[in-house]
């Protein structure tokens, strides 16, 4: 598999746009775009910080190698038609090789109630990462696995769940790959693990920008705050402009909102709700 190739369908898999990655990277979106077509090569520094965004090691996203173990790829399809149909032809052109460079020759499947789809990929019995499907790529991604896997190497409850937790690989492990088929000593599925990378994706781990934007603007608030003395009275206002800059403002890249006057926004504002400037404490 080819390195830009690598990095386009790392980034399907991590639901980032173009312009998110970029914007996470500090560089243009134009750069992304060059990088997958393989006109340019990226600097060594420019590499940790793509791994960094990726889930990678840094020798993967280069050579391929070691194969990725743990991750969890929630992809995000895009609202437009057209675009839509370009994310399912990339995953059936790059999804393949990806599967075939890791080494995954086994998949646990299963429907979801909001009718995406969940799969556990991995190596024989050794399932590590866990891929979530949206409804609109479900049906793709289930085709591309079964022809690459093979029908004999994936299995399915053939029902849908209403959530996705611990206690439902728990239940593959003990149902699906019980002991008596397996030596005693042999990982099956990381349940910890999975549960952990998925609730920091859930819970707006790097991947989640309007969670980022919620906490940049929040940390903005309170260090403005903090430099006032706001009376109870004053506090529902406050609130009220919270929220409204949080609707304004949580579609934008956290990158993007300008810290400097969203304070001084907030300033003028518990100015005119009367708050007082504390003075200085001196040390």
């Amino acid at each position: 598999m080819e390195k830009r190739d690598r990095l386009k369908i790392l980034r399907l898999l991590n639901g980032c746009t173009q312009d998110i990655l970029a914007n996470r990277l500090g560089v243009p979106r134009t750069s992304i775009a060059m990088w997958e077509k393989g006109r340019y090569g990226f600097s060594s520094e420019v590499t940790v910080k793509l791994a960094s965004a990726l889930g990678v090691q840094t020798d993967y996203l280069i050579l391929g190698t070691p194969p990725i173990a743990n991750a969890v790829w929630i992809p995000v399809p895009p609202s437009r038609p057209d675009y839509l149909r370009s994310m399912q032809d990339d995953f059936t052109a790059l999804l393949p090789q990806f599967l075939a460079e890791n080494m995954y020759n086994a998949s646990y499947s299963d429907s979801l109630a909001d009718g995406s789809r969940f799969f556990l990929l991995g190596q024989d019995y050794y399932f590590g990462c866990l891929l979530i499907a949206d409804v609109k790529i479900a049906d793709s991604i289930n085709n591309i696995l079964r022809q690459i896997i093979g029908e004999g190497s994936i299995t399915a409850l053939d029902h849908k769940l209403d959530k996705l937790d611990g206690s439902v690989f728990e239940f593959i492990q003990t149902h699906w790959l019980p002991p008596d088929r397996l030596p005693q000593d042999f990982k099956r599925v990381d349940v910890a693990k999975i549960c952990q990378m998925l609730e920091r994706k859930r819970g707006g781990g790097y991947g989640d920008e309007k969670n980022e934007s919620l906490k940049l603007i929040y940390r903005t608030f309170n260090e403005v705050v903090r430099r006032y003395d706001v009376p109870d009275t004053a506090m529902d206002k406050l609130d009220d402009l919270f929220v409204t800059k949080f609707k304004e403002l949580s579609s934008v890249p956290s990158t993007s909102i300008k810290v400097t006057l969203l304070m001084a926004e907030i300033g003028k504002a518990l100015k005119s709700l009367g708050c007082q400037k504390r003075k200085e404490e001196q040390y």
